[in-house]
């Protein structure tokens, strides 16, 4: 599965999973290794979604002077 910044991580899905209905997903789960995600549910996100985008704003949340005023 290829992610906002441009990696690619593994997904481990449970049996008869069907989720992966659409092309982008958020996928929830407990992280196995350095490039495996064990799933635990999948939010569609739908046809279309600017990845470039996300990744902006994932990197803005993290930064401690934005962190701290979302997340206090």
């Amino acid at each position: 599965m290829c992610c906002s910044d441009g990696g690619e991580v593994v997904v481990k899905l449970l049996m008869g999973d069907s989720d992966l209905s659409t092309p982008f997903v958020e996928i929830v789960g407990k992280v196995v290794d350095n490039s495996t995600i064990q799933k635990a549910c999948c939010i569609s996100l739908g046809q279309e979604l600017d990845l470039q985008l996300v990744d902006q704003v994932i990197n803005l949340i993290h930064e401690p002077k934005y962190f701290n005023n979302i997340f206090s």
